[in-house]
């Protein structure tokens, strides 16, 4: 999916739905704490999920249940900060490229989303389920959604959902498992990018987080630089890091690439 937003802070339960970035650097919404920790995305993530597993577009789920996925404590803030996000993801809506009609705008809830005994109940608009195909979201590890305190572990949910989704756009292309740091970075705000730093702590900053962060994906998958370790900057932000699955993400290739060939000659 071709995205580009701008983004466009959640003005509260009574505003009117708001244009936003839920997953590029500096438009992530909602407030400081969310542009480091994407909790909005996460608990869209865990919609999609469930959507998946259930094959039904209106999504019922335990607010206990995403305090486990997520990791977080049962408590007033954590169940303050789902409710956000819930309402959030209800109200916002995004743009994407569509090759024949240009540049258009989804919704992602229908904008009944509500918590009734603690139950969220969710319910993806008809402009948003048109863009997941049959129904069926990227597959991704669940211990991805558990960011907890570690600094490096909101940067592994953004870097892990955006190898992902690499991973399922190119499923029939030779690079599937080959991804650009720079991609990357651009759908990673846990990460400063470059012109954020003022005193240009590059390899703190940026390429060591980036770095961590991948290692610590290691029960899912392993990585490496395309080539040899960047020595600049430059070098780092032009290289590609290659994926070696541990656990491979697709088990019928053969069918999914076929149902996107299908796909693909409609249009």
């Amino acid at each position: 999916m071709a995205c580009m937003f701008s983004g466009k802070d959640y003005k509260g339960e009574k505003g009117s739905p708001q244009v936003a970035d839920l997953f590029h650097k500096n438009d992530i919404g909602l407030n400081i704490k969310e542009k480091a920790s994407g909790s909005s995305l996460q608990l869209m993530v865990i919609f999609l999920s469930e959507m998946t597993r259930t094959g039904l577009t209106n999504v019922e789920i335990s607010i206990e249940k995403v305090l486990s996925l997520r990791g977080m404590q049962d408590c007033s803030y954590s169940r303050k900060q789902i409710r956000q996000d819930l309402l959030y993801l209800d109200k916002v809506q995004f743009k994407y490229y569509n090759a024949k009609k240009g540049w258009m705008i989804a919704r992602i809830g229908d904008g009944n989303a509500c918590i009734n005994k603690d139950m969220l109940y969710f319910q993806f608009s008809t402009s948003f389920l048109p863009l997941i195909p049959a129904k069926q979201y990227m597959p991704l590890p669940e211990s991805i959604l558990h960011t907890g305190k570690n600094e490096n572990l909101p940067a592994r949910f953004f870097l892990t959902w955006r190898i992902c989704q690499h991973k399922r756009m190119n499923l029939d292309r030779p690079n599937a498992d080959l991804v650009s740091v720079r991609s990357l970075l651009t759908c990673c705000p846990a990460i400063p990018a470059y012109h954020e730093l003022k005193h240009r702590q590059v390899d703190q900053r940026i390429i060591e987080p980036f770095g961590k962060a991948l290692d610590r994906c290691g029960p899912y998958f392993t990585w490496e630089y395309e080539r040899s370790e960047p020595a600049t900057y430059q070098d780092f932000i032009d290289s590609r890091v290659r994926v070696k699955w541990n656990i491979e993400p697709y088990t019928d290739t053969k069918r999914l690439i076929k149902a996107k060939a299908k796909r693909r000659s409609r249009k």
